[in-house]
């Protein structure tokens, strides 16, 4: 018997647990580096790549442990149980951390990958709170397109690709009618082993762990995760995800193509 990937071990196990709502219910995580985050079921809801099943930050640490695999699941229960009243829930807790930082800003897919009814959810929360970024990240076309036909100005779309996947950006813009819209960038995740090179599609790079094996040329597309030691608070800081600023490079990038 072949030895079982990271991937298909989280999968075993987070098929095992089951989805009990507790009678208190945080919908949001937290991650020392990206902050409050809305996370899912990866084995569920994803479509990884050879490269993301090998390289996704989800499939070890802390993220993997039976507590966090549970939350997971029931956000995905009741996001698909009822949309509007997960979105909601996320609603109600963002609006505490509102009050107290008006730098606030929400990862949607922290782990996992988008749905039907998690794009409704996203939807009225948009809406609801419209001052409020949401950077969503997500690797499957259909799903990116429905959401960006929303059109909604707080949703940042971060469609990330590695070397195995590189026919989801030409799917997604086919999809988007060859136009690409203002609110979507395209990222690029090196696999294991595989230095830097520069991508004329992505508006931001990581490195596999984040850790570079030769020094790092100056491109600003290279996120600052690969660039420090001390990485806690890093997308706080930097923003470019969900600030404009990758997307205004992607529209550089697709103008000059």
């Amino acid at each position: 018997m072949e030895p079982k990937t990271p991937y298909i071990r989280l999968r075993d196990k987070s098929q095992t647990l089951t989805a009990e709502v507790p009678s208190k219910f945080s919908v949001l995580s937290h991650n020392k580096v990206t902050g409050w985050s809305v996370n899912f079921p990866i084995y569920s809801t994803c479509q990884p790549s050879g490269v993301c099943a090998k390289t996704c930050y989800a499939l070890t640490g802390p993220i993997t442990w039976t507590n966090s695999l549970k939350k997971q699941k029931v956000n995905e229960y009741l996001c698909k149980e009822s949309p509007i009243d997960f979105a909601e829930s996320v609603i109600k807790e963002c609006d505490k951390h509102i009050k107290k930082d008006s730098r606030f800003f929400l990862r949607w897919n922290g782990t996992g990958d988008l749905f039907d009814e998690s794009i409704e959810s996203l939807d009225h929360i948009a809406e609801q709170l419209p001052a409020l970024p949401i950077w969503v990240v997500t690797r499957i076309p259909k799903y990116a397109q429905a959401l960006l036909l929303k059109d909604r100005r707080n949703i940042f779309v971060h469609f990330s690709l590695d070397k195995l996947s590189m026919q989801r950006h030409t799917a997604l813009l086919s999809l988007l009618g060859g136009v690409k819209p203002t609110n979507l960038f395209f990222s690029y995740q090196c696999d294991k082993n595989e230095d830097y090179t520069f991508q004329d599609v992505a508006s931001v790079v990581f490195l596999d762990r984040y850790k570079p094996r030769t020094n790092l040329p100056d491109d600003e597309a290279i996120c600052p995760l690969n660039r420090f030691d001390d990485i806690e608070g890093m997308c706080r800081w930097c923003r470019r995800c969900f600030d404009g600023t990758a997307i205004q490079h992607s529209s550089n990038l697709h103008q000059s193509n």
